[in-house]
């Protein structure tokens, strides 16, 4: 599937809406201050910025110090959602808007403690916020088609179609999975549980099941092992959605019946 190039659709308000975002004031955490601080063997991290040292180094290293300050959250992700296309950004659009970044020297606010700095933005931090966007992944035609007439239940459809460009359904064995599924509920009741697909996601990227078949069986695997008072292997390795936990030995008992809740009622959609 090729992508849009930037003459084939309105791109600009993409642009300024991620500007705006870019251009946000942004808190660094102790912990990057830290770094920096280590590193460059200075008082406070914005001495060292303020100092030319981030120009020092090579970009893995600008990009592993300060790259949680530039990952888009989830719901940034979703306010771009609106304004892009089903197959996604193309390459040379998004090499042209860190040139125009970088021509305009587009700044936020950095702010440690009691201190703030107008911090140009490097061209590695820009790069790795358009990339953490996944504005170049497409949307496969017929799930952005069968979203469309769906009513989410929780939040704006710009979720839905979020969670329906995450890499996992790259995969045309994967989608497979999701446009029947999808297909399914939009037959019976046109109105979609968001939380449910983000859920059944998060349990393909960890289980991986190439059908549909294999994914009743791991869903089937991960109930049994909840209702028999155990952790088992199924249950270990699913993310409960928007957790943030680990392994399910480390997560409470109402996440665990979130996860039991989603699987089974996935179990009566497939």
């Amino acid at each position: 599937m090729t992508t849009l190039a930037p003459s084939d659709a309105n791109l600009e308000p993409l642009a300024q809406l991620l500007s705006k975002m870019l251009g946000e004031p942004r808190h660094m955490t102790t912990r990057m201050g830290g770094l920096l601080c280590a590193r460059f063997e200075t008082d406070h991290p914005f001495d060292a910025i303020e100092q030319g040292s981030l120009e020092t180094l090579e970009d893995f290293e600008v990009e592993h110090l300060l790259a949680r300050l530039f990952t888009p959250s989830n719901a940034q992700r979703e306010a771009a959602e609106a304004f892009l296309p089903d197959a996604g950004i193309d390459a040379q659009w998004e090499r042209d808007q860190v040139g125009r970044w970088r021509a305009e020297e587009l700044s936020c606010e950095l702010i440690f403690g009691q201190r703030s700095m107008r911090f140009i933005i490097p061209e590695v931090l820009l790069e790795r916020f358009l990339s953490a966007l996944n504005a170049d992944r497409p949307i496969d035609p017929e799930v952005a088609r069968t979203l469309s007439e769906l009513e989410p239940e929780q939040g704006p459809r710009e979720r839905a179609r979020r969670v329906g460009r995450l890499p996992i359904w790259d995969e045309a064995r994967r989608r497979n999975i999701l446009l029947p599924w999808l297909q399914r509920i939009a037959q019976a009741a046109p109105r979609l549980n968001v939380e449910r697909m983000a859920f059944l996601s998060e349990f393909v990227r960890s289980y991986r099941p190439l059908d549909v078949p294999a994914l009743v069986t791991a869903l089937r695997n991960l109930v049994d092992s909840y209702e028999n008072g155990g952790d088992g292997a199924y249950a270990k390795g699913v993310e409960a959605h928007e957790s943030g936990c680990a392994p399910s030995s480390g997560c409470s008992d109402d996440v665990k019946k979130h996860r039991l809740a989603m699987a089974k009622a996935l179990l009566t959609e497939l």
